[in-house]
C-alpha cells in the first residue's frame, strides 16, 4: 500500500500516507519498507524530519535481511 501512494497509483502521490504504510510493515519487519522508511528519513520526505541516524537504523534492519539496495546505502554512508 505505501508503494501506491508513493507513485499515486490511486490517484495522486502521498507521501505521507506512504510513510504511514511503510511504518506499519517496517515494524513488522518487511525489508523493503524498512528501506523506503530509512530513504524518507534520508531526504525528510512524507511529513519525517530529515534524520540521517534514523534513516541508518531503517537501512541496517534491512541490510540484515539481504535488502541489496540498504547494503548499498550502509555502504555509501560509512
Amino acid at each position: 500500500m505505501g508503494d501506491l501512494h508513493a507513485i499515486g497509483e490511486k490517484g495522486e502521490a502521498n507521501l505521507k500516507e506512504a510513510v504511514n504504510w511503510w511504518r506499519l510493515a517496517a515494524d513488522k519487519g518487511h525489508p523493503n519498507s524498512q528501506y523506503n522508511l530509512g530513504m524518507m528519513y534520508l531526504y525528510g520526505d512524507g511529513g519525517l524530519e530529515q534524520n540521517f541516524a534514523e534513516a541508518k537504523q531503517w537501512w541496517e534492519k534491512a541490510a540484515s535481511q539481504g535488502h541489496p539496495r540498504a547494503q548499498m546505502r550502509l555502504k555509501k554512508y560509512r
